[in-house]
């Protein structure tokens, strides 16, 4: 086993190492390792640093990461039998915790989270052989979120790094999808893989926010700005990756377009204003078919703001900040995008729709005018 494994390493080249990695997935699974991952977790020291080591390949890397996630799937549905009376009985008097709580006490969810954070884009990016790193991106990512779900804390200061991280990858994996595409060096395969791990990397920042709201959203709409809506650019516009968009839309209609998930409306008018932004760039041809998902996201949010507003959840201040923002310039904004057509379903006149909503919501005489001034300024076409 340990043979095939040094066949792994990627000066092997890719086809030897992919011949190698089917073979392993159709050999039983290395016992020593079997063992001191499944009766051994708490038992043997360092069992996670000797398995899944920094220096390993990232093929090495990924047949550990398989064997994890197999376990939790193992943990989970034997969790979901033992909801019978006597399977929990047998339990209590065995006195056994379950796979995934002996995991995180060994330290197997800090070394996961450590791991991730090594992961080095520039690396993986410019390697000839992506395929294994894309896919422990996406293993690494996906068990950090089930984790994170089962109320595991890897304390706020990793939070905050991997936080800062992800970001990162998401805009790198739309990075390599796109450099696929342009100079034709990426298979259909790695384009996919890159794709799985842009969703991947999306599911684990909506389980960091739902963990904990006001720290991520505030760090998102804050310290980390910048970096969050560049990864929004690349989730909802650049990536040729129809997957990825969705989960991107998904991931914003669930944290911030459902009632009660915060207070007042400044996180929404941040993300409205980028929409805007981002729904300008579909002027181009090549974008022109995501205005309809980008128009229905802009929506849920308008309607997040004016159903806490109806509920007495945000405050006459906000509100009248977060209309100000149309009346000193954002019809402006949505006028001066040129129409591609003149046919149904443009980009203008999806803009007009989300002013002609906004101006039977707002309570702002003044406001009001600013956004009607939009819709004209969107009816007439950009000025010369």
């Amino acid at each position: 086993m340990h043979a095939l494994f040094e066949l792994l390493k990627p000066v092997n080249g890719s086809e030897i190492v992919n011949y190698v990695w089917t073979l392993l997935m159709q050999l039983p699974t290395d016992k020593e390792m079997l063992c001191d991952m499944t009766t051994g977790v708490d038992a043997v020291e360092g069992v996670w640093e000797r398995h899944l080591p920094a220096d390993a390949s990232a093929a090495m890397k990924l047949y550990a990461l398989k064997l994890i996630e197999a376990q939790v799937s193992l943990d989970v549905r034997e969790r979901g039998e033992e909801r019978e009376r006597e399977a929990k009985k047998r339990r209590i008097e065995d006195g056994k915790d379950s796979w995934c709580t002996s995991f995180v006490r060994s330290g197997g969810l800090e070394h996961l989270t450590q791991t991730l954070l090594k992961v080095d884009f520039e690396v993986v990016g410019a390697g000839d052989n992506i395929l294994f790193p894309l896919r422990s991106i996406t293993s690494l990512a996906k068990l950090t979120a089930f984790f994170l779900g089962e109320k595991a804390d890897f304390g706020g200061g990793v939070r905050q790094v991997l936080l800062q991280h992800i970001l990162s990858m998401i805009s790198k994996t739309t990075e390599v999808v796109t450099g696929g595409g342009e100079g034709g060096s990426r298979s259909k395969e790695e384009y996919c893989e890159a794709g799985e791990g842009g969703e991947q990397c999306l599911l684990l920042l909506r389980a960091m926010i739902e963990a904990d709201f006001d720290d991520v959203t505030g760090s998102l709409l804050g310290e980390y700005k910048e970096s969050f809506d560049k990864a929004l650019i690349c989730g909802l516009l650049i990536t040729p990756v129809a997957g990825v968009r969705v989960t991107c839309g998904n991931v914003m209609r669930e944290t911030w377009c459902k009632e009660g998930t915060q207070e007042g409306c400044s996180g929404v008018h941040s993300l409205l204003v980028l929409m805007f932004e981002i729904m300008a760039s579909c002027e181009k041809p090549e974008y022109n078919e995501r205005s309809e998902e980008l128009f229905r996201l802009t929506l849920a949010l308008l309607n997040k703001v004016y159903s806490e507003d109806k509920g007495g959840a945000v405050e006459a201040g906000e509100l009248k900040r977060f209309e100000g923002y149309f009346a000193q310039g954002g019809g402006e904004l949505v006028g001066a995008t040129p129409a591609i057509s003149k046919g149904d379903g443009t980009v203008r006149d999806k803009l007009l729709r989300i002013t002609m909503w906004l101006s039977k919501e707002v309570s702002s005489r003044d406001v009001r005018e600013g956004i009607l001034d939009g819709s004209v300024m969107i009816y007439a076409g950009p000025r010369a």
